[in-house]
Order: C-alpha cells, then sequence, then structure tokens
C-alpha cells in the first residue's frame, strides 16, 4: 500500500507494484447464468472482458495484485476456475485444501 493513501488506486486488485497481469477466470453452471446478466450492467473492474462459450463465461482481467482477487473468487464455489496466472490457481489450491484441513 502506499504512504500516502490519496496515491492508493481505486480497486484493490491493482493494490501494488510492478506491471499488470491478465486473469482469466471461468465461470460454469449456474454460476455462469447469474454471471452473464450480472456483467451485463455491472463492471467488476474498468479492465473487465467477457466472453460467453456455450454455458461457460470466460472473465478476464489486467491487475496489478492478483492474490486480492481470491475472497471475490472463493465466494462462487465449484462455479469458478482461474484459468490464468498459474501462481494464482496455485494460491486457490493452496486455499482450499487449508478450507478441507479445517473441516476435517
Amino acid at each position: 500500500m502506499p504512504e500516502n493513501p490519496d496515491l492508493m488506486p481505486a480497486h484493490m486488485w491493482d493494490w501494488g507494484d510492478g506491471g499488470k497481469v491478465e486473469v482469466k477466470i471461468k465461470f460454469t453452471g449456474p454460476v455462469a447464468e447469474r454471471m452473464k446478466k450480472k456483467l451485463s450492467y455491472r463492471t467488476e473492474h474498468p479492465t473487465q472482458k467477457v466472453k460467453g462459450f456455450g454455458k461457460d463465461v470466460i472473465v478476464s482481467f489486467e491487475v496489478k495484485n492478483p492474490f486480492n482477487m481470491i475472497g471475490w473468487i472463493l465466494q462462487f464455489g465449484y462455479g469458478v476456475e482461474v484459468l490464468e496466472p498459474g501462481s494464482l490457481r496455485e494460491r486457490i489450491k493452496e486455499e482450499l485444501n487449508s478450507m478441507k484441513d479445517l473441516y476435517s
């Protein structure tokens, strides 16, 4: 986070240093249907691009800190899959394994 909060980017996915990373997320099943409707009138991030493939929806974003997206992604449960970047996909796996261990 910047020392001066007034210089902080408006969107938390853009907090951090370095360049932007492309994030691709696939929504399936009932979640895809909800996202198709929602994303037709709402933008989650200024770089959002939406593509429909049959019953699936692939949404891409260019963000500085994809790890700040984890909470947003996990809210969709089994109806979401991170396609790119691999580093975010791995972090999601780690989060899910930690959650599984908690309930074992």
